[in-house]
């Protein structure tokens, strides 16, 4: 879980140990620091953004993380749900961590959703973007705890016919499992038809767009344009829901994939600055040494 300077689920098992891994979709990881002191020790990793929906559960120990700036401490009981859309990074994990991190891709998600269609799922992924952050009793955490323990097993089932279908049911098992805690506990509305406020329905659609088009656009009123408000309007909105302005957003988004493109071997900053379209490398450099505190150069070589 360590300095993951990576957006891509594929690469999650170059960067961890202790990984079950079916097909590069469903990974399951072993967070486990294999100590016993008890002792803080501080991370400050770099901010990722995972192509892939992520869970992590805390049964030992503990671990604190921001996402989308806002910090939480997990520790026994402890789960969080990380979005595609969500903004990551560790900043200190205790040396008695015990947990688990499950991460499931954006197409095999999907295919798990196309299983519910008849049931609107908008009001839970917009908790899930606004609440990621839940504590569960022993009861909840053993029945989350069993299914990933589950889940784990289905992955070494290389020679049955049926192995992904069995994933895909275990973990449509596991997100109707946890849904109906959130559900029982009020942390989540019973009636999943609800529609979203105006306001979220403007975030969640600027969080697609900039996923979209994040590299190739940076100006707060090609967002504003698409979502048909005005710029002024789409910040009001970024920090009423997260704290965080349109311009924070857009040059974070491009801060992880310049830091993903930088770290890739044989990639010139020169390359980075095209690919993410900035009108030349001196350009680029100063926005990346403005925020960064070092120049694309050094960070590459660092």
């Amino acid at each position: 879980m360590v300095n993951l300077p990576t957006i891509e689920i594929k690469e999650l098992a170059a960067y961890l140990k202790d990984v079950d891994n079916f097909n590069d979709e469903v990974f399951l990881v072993g967070l486990n620091r294999n100590e016993s002191s008890g002792k803080r020790a501080v991370v400050n990793s770099e901010s990722v953004r995972i192509k892939a929906l992520s869970m992590i559960l805390v049964l030992k120990g503990s671990i604190t993380i921001t996402i989308d700036y806002k910090e939480y401490t997990l520790r026994r009981g402890s789960i969080v749900s990380i979005l595609p859309t969500h903004i990551l990074s560790v900043k200190s994990i205790s040396e008695d961590l015990d947990g688990r991190m499950l991460a499931v891709s954006r197409t095999f998600i999907q295919t798990i959703t196309q299983a519910l269609k008849n049931r609107t799922f908008s009001i839970s992924h917009m908790q899930m973007i606004k609440k990621p952050y839940y504590q569960l009793n022993e009861e909840e955490l053993t029945l989350l705890n069993n299914h990933l323990t589950h889940i784990s097993g289905l992955t070494h089932l290389d020679k049955h016919t049926f192995q992904k279908e069995m994933i895909l049911i275990s973990l449509l098992e596991l997100m109707l499992d946890f849904a109906n805690i959130l559900m029982t506990d009020g942390a989540l509305p019973k009636d999943l038809s609800l529609t979203l406020t105006r306001k979220e329905e403007i975030f969640e659609h600027f969080l697609e767009l900039i996923i979209q088009f994040g590299k190739e656009e940076h100006s707060v009123q090609f967002y504003a344009d698409k979502l048909f408000i005005t710029p002024q309007y789409l910040s009001l909105i970024l920090r009423e829901q997260t704290g965080q302005s349109a311009n924070r957003w857009i040059n974070d988004s491009l801060l992880i994939e310049a830091k993903t493109m930088l770290k890739m071997p044989d990639t010139t900053v020169q390359q980075v600055a095209e690919a993410l379209h900035f009108a030349d490398q001196s350009t680029f450099g100063k926005f990346f040494k403005k925020r960064v505190g070092i120049s694309p150069l050094k960070f590459r070589n660092s």
